[in-house]
């Protein structure tokens, strides 16, 4: 089981990449972050459930994630956040909204 990061239409149907997030990755990358600094990313922070974003949220969601990366993560959570950036990245220029979709 994993919390999938997807491409969704406005509809809510994934349409495109997805990003997995095992339970070990998703605690160290989410956990200790401040709710001043990280509101977006914060809204992923049950596990086990779904989290959306919207296009208007994900100019701020990119920065969230461009400042996890100066964290301190291990070299495989700095890979998935470097993968969850991409697919933002992708996202707005496809004009495409996110869910965190707890399966």
């Amino acid at each position: 089981m994993a919390l999938d990061f997807a491409q969704v239409d406005a509809a809510g149907v994934v349409t495109g990449l997805t990003v997995p997030l095992d339970r070990r990755a998703h605690f160290s990358i989410i956990h200790g972050l401040a709710e001043s600094t990280y509101p977006l990313l914060l809204r992923m922070r049950e596990y086990y459930e779904d989290a959306s974003y919207k296009t208007d949220d994900l100019p701020g969601l990119e920065t969230e994630l461009t400042r996890c990366l100066t964290k301190a993560l291990s070299r495989e959570d700095r890979a998935v956040v470097e993968e969850m950036l991409c697919l933002v990245r992708d996202s707005v220029d496809k004009g495409l909204e996110i869910e965190a979709i707890a399966d």
